[in-house]
């Protein structure tokens, strides 16, 4: 991406960002039409806590540049409690010798979606990564 191309994409976001849900949602007097909150502006997130909770130990593929990992996720642990945030963490079990840290596309039947990893850590003959989750609900 050019300097041009990553400015004018930056100048987008920025002003798309100060847009906030009661300035979409304005009628003409300058209130809110509805009280906005992000369940109702916000399109409803697929990839919750129970939906990776339904496929506890269950094998997902991991897309990384030396090819297709296997990963077992084996554990969901719990995050800070935040008013209208869902925090968690997702533990995958891949074998000793992948490399899955940083973004990665990661696979489950149809479903594809980025996540980033953390640093993996040795654990017998294989290893264990995170991927941290913070969720408007």
């Amino acid at each position: 991406m050019k300097r041009r191309q990553f400015l004018n994409t930056s100048v987008i976001a920025g002003a798309a960002a100060l847009v906030t849900p009661s300035t979409v949602l304005a009628n003409a007097g300058g209130e809110p039409a509805v009280s906005a909150n992000a369940s109702t502006v916000l399109p409803r997130r697929k990839h919750t806590r129970e939906w990776f909770e339904a496929r506890l130990f269950k094998q997902f593929q991991v897309e990384t540049p030396g090819g297709v990992v296997e990963a077992e996720l084996v554990a969901i642990k719990d995050g800070r409690v935040a008013k209208g945030l869902e925090h968690f963490t997702t533990v995958f079990r891949v074998g000793h010798d992948s490399d899955v840290q940083g973004l990665r596309t990661l696979s489950h039947g149809k479903d594809r979606f980025a996540l980033l990893f953390d640093r993996a850590h040795d654990v017998g003959d294989a290893k264990l990564c995170q991927a941290h989750f913070s969720l408007l609900v």
